[in-house]
């Protein structure tokens, strides 16, 4: 049995705590010493790391990943609190910018748009309640808007995503050691575990804890989580179907045609929103790459009747083999 834990709207929350930045000043600092005051901060320089449970990632070839050892880092003053009071990892800052409230009354400006979006959202169904959740999606999205492409939008200020990207892991990795979790897998706002989490509170409110689904469930490295009753039902047993039909494949396949979806449609194709179109989803169950397995499955067969168990990859290694780092992506919604 597996339990599947999330936070409600976690970015929403996180951005929701943000400061008005404009009601202080930044403070340049190099060296380890953190201003006493400073409430944000983005620091540079070596990490080094020995905890197989982590939220300090780089970007190895275009993936995100959390490795052991010793790397060049970009951390958040959240980042670097975290990892001192957990004792996760040392940090040997180079260089960072500080942010310090200086200018009276502090706002959490957020607050008040990100409270009325999520009420929204409890109180809507359907497509409006599509358009909420993508509104709000896109809050600390168009915050980063030109950062890959130079081209900034009129409302470029990734020092506020860094933060809320930064405690929405912490957030989840925290749980995790304060409950003594071992996940199965940690997703993009919580974990899957085998064991109900005896003592974790959960409520409907912004920011809490809910346990979305529990049954059981396949997982197929670190992006595929598949629950036999859960939303990807289908895929759960038409997996289950191509193992007992031939338990040697090692790919998982399917096509499929479904209606055009809102978000598919706001980035791709407004015209055919409600049209049906060719899904193509394909996965080999041999091929993750973003932690290590000391023993893998080696066909459909052996995912389903086995347990593997993973470990972080050394940064070291990581570097060596950068080419050959890739990680499956859903792009279908």
């Amino acid at each position: 049995m597996a339990y599947d834990y999330d936070i409600n709207g976690s970015y929403l929350y996180e951005l929701s705590k943000m400061p008005d930045i404009r009601r202080g000043e930044f403070v340049h600092a190099q060296g380890n010493d953190i201003p006493d005051k400073a409430t944000l901060g983005v620091a540079n320089g070596i990490l080094t790391t020995d905890a197989t449970l982590h939220p300090f990632m780089v970007d190895i070839n275009g993936v995100k990943m959390t490795p052991i050892s010793r790397f060049q880092n970009t951390s958040t003053l959240f980042d670097i609190k975290f990892m001192r009071e957990y004792n996760l990892a040392t940090f040997d800052i180079s260089e960072a910018w500080y942010w310090i409230p200086d200018k009276g009354q502090q706002y959490e400006i957020y607050r008040g748009a990100m409270m009325y979006l999520w009420n929204q959202k409890a109180n809507t169904e359907g497509m409006k309640r599509q358009i909420v959740q993508r509104i709000y999606s896109s809050l600390t999205g168009k915050q980063l808007e030109g950062c890959e492409t130079g081209k900034f939008g009129k409302m470029f200020n990734p020092f506020i995503p860094a933060h809320v990207q930064s405690a929405s892991r912490i957030h989840v990795v925290k749980t995790c050691l304060d409950y003594k979790v071992s996940p199965i897998a940690i997703t993009g706002d919580g974990f899957v575990c085998e064991n109900e989490v005896i003592g974790l509170k959960c409520s409907d409110e912004l920011g809490g804890w809910k346990l979305k689904q529990v049954g059981k469930c396949l997982s197929i490295g670190s992006n595929v989580i598949i629950f036999k009753d859960g939303k990807n039902s289908e895929d759960y047993e038409l997996l289950m179907e191509q193992v007992k039909t031939n338990p040697k494949l090692d790919t998982y396949a399917k096509k499929w045609y479904s209606p055009i979806s809102l978000p598919v449609a706001l980035q791709q194709d407004w015209e055919g929103l409600g049209n049906l179109h060719r899904l193509d989803r394909a996965f080999s169950v041999t091929s993750e790459s973003k932690r290590l397995y000391p023993t893998k499955p080696k066909n459909c067969g052996d995912l389903v009747n086995g347990k593997y168990n993973s470990l972080p990859w050394n940064y070291d290694v990581l570097e060596f083999m950068a080419d050959k780092i890739k990680v499956y992506e859903d792009d279908t919604e």
